[in-house]
């Protein structure tokens, strides 16, 4: 009876364990009165940034960028993000998303490739950087893969503003394997305790889809009027632990007690 005790007392204690999920990174900055983010150094050409808030959901792979301008002129994005250092120059380290609308229609399309590493909006037709065509790196896009978008949103707000924002299911992202890999292991577009992003937003932006080489319903070109941007480095970041609903944990002890309980009955 004893044993059987002690038994139940530790996999109860794993049980409690493995009541808590992994943490949701997220973080959030806001311009100060002259505009300006922190944590590096923005431009306002293709809207006036007021906040930049991200999160990416380690159980999940569930990734989302929120985006607040004091104006309407934004109407598109191109963006990486990893764990720390500014992610412009790394190539073949993580995905860089686009987002904005397919032109002639009002259908709000993200689409994934592997960064080339250029400071510029080419990975989507050069994959290596060697300023080529064809060669694109393709992960997937929301028109290739409707359930890859989650949600998505370029709407005005009171105040004259706007917000720019997406969630999308980066299971496929993470688990990518790219085809020009970098100096360190892929991320895809998580982060942890720090975050580094490089972000560009468009202004008179068009997303045109088609035939690309050897892919069909890809990016095929991405014009834009203005661009702006937001370069930053090692951001703090929030990361709670999750816990599991509370139904399982309960029925994770309600086992062990019944467990417990017929040992006693045949001790």
């Amino acid at each position: 009876m004893f044993r059987a005790m002690i038994v139940g007392a530790v996999a109860l204690g794993a049980a409690a364990s493995a009541a808590i999920a992994g943490p949701v990174y997220s973080f959030s900055v806001s311009a100060n009165a002259q505009g300006q983010l922190p944590y590096g150094g923005n431009s306002n050409a293709a809207g006036k940034f007021n906040t930049v808030s991200a999160s990416f959901d380690t159980n999940t792979n569930e990734f989302t960028l929120d985006v607040l301008f004091d104006d309407r002129k934004t109407d598109g994005l191109w963006v990486a993000i990893n764990g720390g250092p500014n992610p412009k120059g790394h190539a073949g380290e993580m995905a860089i998303l686009y987002f904005g609308k397919k032109a002639g229609s009002n259908q709000l399309v993200v689409s994934a490739y592997a960064y080339n590493g250029v400071n510029g909006d080419t990975s989507y037709k050069d994959g290596n950087g060697d300023g080529s065509s064809g060669d694109a790196d393709f992960i997937t896009n929301s028109i290739v893969d409707n359930s890859f978008l989650l949600s998505a949103g370029i709407n005005d707000v009171s105040g004259g503003g706007r917000r720019v924002s997406f969630t999308i299911d980066a299971g496929i992202i993470q688990n990518h394997s790219p085809a020009n890999p970098g100096n360190t292991p892929w991320t895809g577009v998580a982060f942890g305790e720090t975050a580094g992003i490089w972000l560009h937003t468009v202004s008179g932006s068009s997303f045109q889809f088609g035939t690309y080489g050897t892919y069909d319903d890809k990016l095929k070109k991405f014009t834009y009027y203005k661009q702006g941007w937001y370069d930053a480095n090692f951001i703090p970041t929030d990361h709670p632990n999750v816990p599991m609903p509370a139904a399982a944990g309960l029925g994770l002890a309600g086992m062990l007690t019944l467990g417990s309980q017929r040992r006693r009955r045949t001790a």
